[in-house]
């Protein structure tokens, strides 16, 4: 029976062994922003196993988490789709097979994506 991706990839770490790679540990003098979002690659990567988005497909949806930023913090607020085009604001690199992921990317990652957003 094949293990839920969910269960396998809690961490960039675990991402990075889904994936038969081994974790960058030395970013150089990458800024908090690009190491988040190369850790955010990874991650999702693993996430959709052997799925890539087709951009020119509308009828496949493109899942991404998105954030509320308040006084009190930055938080996962939902998931949304686009059928095509990536929006600004959303990396295409980012996005997701479908909802469930989207939202677990976005709750379990939350200070990665907070790094790499703000």
């Amino acid at each position: 029976m094949k293990k839920n991706i969910k269960d396998m990839v809690k961490s960039y770490e675990d991402a990075c062994k889904v994936l038969g790679e081994q974790p960058i540990t030395d970013f150089g003098n990458a800024t908090p922003d690009e190491i988040a979002y190369k850790k955010l690659k990874t991650v999702i990567k693993a996430l959709n196993e052997d799925w890539k988005p087709d951009y020119k497909d509308f009828n496949k949806l493109k899942w991404f988490p998105c954030f509320y930023v308040s006084p009190s913090g930055f938080t996962f607020h939902d998931t949304y789709f686009a059928y095509s085009t990536p929006h600004a604001g959303y990396a295409a690199r980012l996005c997701l097979k479908n909802s469930e992921l989207s939202k677990y990317v976005g709750e379990t990652f939350l200070e990665l994506w907070e790094d790499f957003i703000l």
